[in-house]
Formats: C-alpha cells, sequence, structure tokens
C-alpha cells in the first residue's frame, strides 16, 4: 500500500482515514492501526514543521507492508536531513503534565509505540523504516 502525504497541514486527516481503511480492509488489529497511524501522523506533522526547504514543496511518501505479522512502514521525504532514531529521551518525560513544556515527545512516542526505528539518508531523501509487530486479536 503506498500513499503520498499531503503537503499541508489541513490534508493530514484524509491521509490518515485513507490509511486506516485500508488497514482495517487487511484485518489488522485496531491496536495497531490507532499506533499506526498516530506514528505516520506524528511524523508527517514533524517533517511538514520542521523539515521543508524553503521555496519547496515537499514530496513525502509512505508505504506500508503486511509481513510475517508485522506491519512495516517505510516513510520517504525530500526535506532537510534529520534522523529522529538519535533523539534523546526528553528531559522532562517524568515532570507532571501541568508543568511540561509544550511539545518534543512525539518522536519519543513514536520510538514506545514501534518495536523497530532504522533510518537512512540517501541523497537528497530521508529514509525511516518502523516497524510494529501485529498482536493476536
Amino acid at each position: 500500500m503506498k500513499f503520498h502525504a499531503p503537503d499541508t497541514l489541513d490534508a493530514i486527516s484524509v491521509l490518515l482515514e485513507q490509511i486506516e481503511d485500508a488497514l482495517t480492509a487487511a484485518e489488522v488489529p485496531f491496536a495497531a492501526i490507532h499506533a499506526a497511524t498516530l506514528c505516520i501522523e506524528e511524523l508527517v506533522v514533524n517533517i511538514l514543521k520542521h523539515g521543508r526547504i524553503e521555496g519547496k514543496k515537499p514530496n513525502i511518501e509512505i508505504a506500508l507492508h503486511l509481513e510475517h505479522g508485522r506491519i512495516v512502514i517505510e516513510i520517504t521525504d525530500d526535506t532537510n536531513p534529520f534522523d529522529p532514531t538519535t533523539a534523546a529521551v526528553p528531559e522532562h518525560i517524568d515532570t507532571p503534565l501541568e508543568e511540561r513544556p509544550i511539545g518534543g515527545l512525539g518522536i519519543h512516542l513514536v520510538k514506545t509505540l514501534t518495536d523497530e526505528m532504522r533510518y537512512r539518508r540517501v541523497g537528497e531523501h530521508n529514509h525511516l523504516r518502523l516497524v510494529k509487530r501485529l498482536e493476536p486479536t
């Protein structure tokens, strides 16, 4: 399954609905669908907010594969280089919610929801591969 992400934040909900529909049709368990769409949303929003190259529309492709009881999510974009696998756990992770600054937990959430995360930069493209094991329903 391949999807092209929009280049605006307004249209992300349509992309997520398409992904959810495709995974539901493939009989993927709800918990895995929820984790996958949450991770994709977080990463696409980050790319659109922080990765843009001035004067260039970002091209973001998402491929989903079901193999050996896992969802494999591959996100490729042509924005600024960024390796989310190197992001440290936020310092304020144990701070009470009302005392935390807004933001900064997205990549930590993605790492928590997935079983594997790999990054590589090839030419002008970021390639991120996420794996989520499917739990039996």
